[in-house]
């Protein structure tokens, strides 16, 4: 019984340190693991916000512009019959006449997409804090035949502004297009 209490006094003292080491470094690796994998969740989502953000200006500026060409009764810019542009160099903006009457020019300039009607105030149809145009912006107006209404096909690339260095941070441009026909213009 002696020798039983001594054996339970001695595994009493506490652990080796081959027992803490080890314990120490499985903590370590469950941290580490557990860090990597938060920091990959919200890194993203990061990204996600940022592709989600681009997606909604471009999609605002195309169906802004979308719904008043698609009523435009006069095309001014580029001129009819399409196309009016020299080969190899698509016009960055174009003017027409609205529905009602009303002057309106879009335009691709400092890195935005301009709006401009009724020889007002120049706006973006864009958030310039957070997104802006890329190498491409353009307009192109194409007609099968002179007496086919003309239709304007509109191109743009959009990214982040880039406010961080960081790898989730940086987006590839998302690209924009849809094709319009101006259903009420003026031959």
């Amino acid at each position: 019984m002696d020798k039983y209490i001594r054996h339970v006094k001695d595994k009493e003292r506490g652990f080796t340190l081959l027992e803490m080491v080890v314990t120490i470094a499985g903590l370590g690796v469950i941290g580490i693991t557990v860090t990597t994998i938060l920091v990959n969740t919200l890194r993203g989502s990061s990204k996600s916000t940022i592709v989600n953000s681009v997606r909604t200006n471009g999609e605002y500026a195309l169906e802004q512009m979308t719904r008043t060409i698609r009523y435009g009764t006069i095309l001014t810019s580029p001129a009819l019959p399409c196309p009016s542009s020299p080969p190899g160099s698509p016009p960055t903006s174009m003017a027409f006449v609205a529905s009602d009457g009303s002057p309106i020019t879009y335009s691709c300039s400092s890195g935005t997409i301009n709006s401009q009607e009724n020889n007002g105030p120049v706006q973006s149809l864009l958030d310039t804090s957070n997104v802006k145009t890329s190498t491409t912006c353009k307009f192109v107006c194409t007609q099968t035949d002179i007496n086919s209404s003309p239709i304007i096909t509109i191109s743009f690339d959009l990214v982040q502004k880039a406010t961080s260095s960081l790898a989730e941070k940086s987006t590839t441009p998302l690209t924009f297009t849809t094709s319009v026909v101006m259903q009420n213009i003026h031959r």
